[in-house]
């Protein structure tokens, strides 16, 4: 009820993490993904109208930190999650967002067409390195596939010592610049 009354006030809508549905903790395919996706669509159900879409974190990243997989591996893992969820009848019309872990975006990355929204995480860091990041990723989605966008995804809190209130308010600024900038972004 409080996504619905938050979504309902705001006139927003939820984003879901669904990484647990479909991985294990080594980022492998569960073999029971098939339950706990519907278990979650179930659950979900009452609220569907709220939600935007799906998302998943650091997919890639997560494949060499749990088993140390090949590019073929990540690509074909998160190919079947992202066509898995783009041929489900009741979710029709959502969007799927993945989030790569900034060491995975690089010229030799390969992302599903099924995708809609990508997204990169890199925090503390000058804003020209987020751009420099911002267009190998945009090189390896909207520029092959015209209906995928960039989902920014903007420090917004002090991780360390030399990050400042200014500072990061600073990255939110340029961050919005450089939404406003690029059409492709979300």
């Amino acid at each position: 009820d409080d996504i619905k009354k938050l979504a309902l006030r705001t006139n927003g809508k939820a984003m879901i993490d669904i990484r647990w549905q479909f991985y294990d903790g080594a980022f492998r395919i569960n073999e029971n993904y098939q339950y706990h996706w519907n278990m979650l669509k179930y659950n979900i159900k009452p609220y569907l109208d709220s939600v935007v879409g799906f998302y998943i974190d650091e997919p890639y990243h997560g494949m060499n930190m749990g088993h140390n997989a090949t590019a073929n591996e990540k690509y074909e893992s998160l190919k079947f999650v992202a066509d898995f969820l783009k041929n489900d009848p009741d979710i029709q019309g959502k969007k799927l967002l993945i989030v790569f872990a900034f060491p995975e975006v690089k010229e030799s990355m390969t992302i599903p067409e099924s995708v809609d929204w990508v997204g990169l995480d890199k925090y503390s860091v000058e804003f020209s390195e987020i751009r420099e990041l911002n267009r190998i990723l945009k090189s390896k989605s909207v520029d092959i596939y015209p209906h995928q966008r960039l989902y920014l995804v903007p420090q917004g809190f002090i991780t360390k010592d030399t990050d400042t209130d200014p500072k990061v308010a600073n990255w939110m600024q340029e961050y919005y610049d450089y939404a406003r900038s690029d059409p492709s972004v979300i």
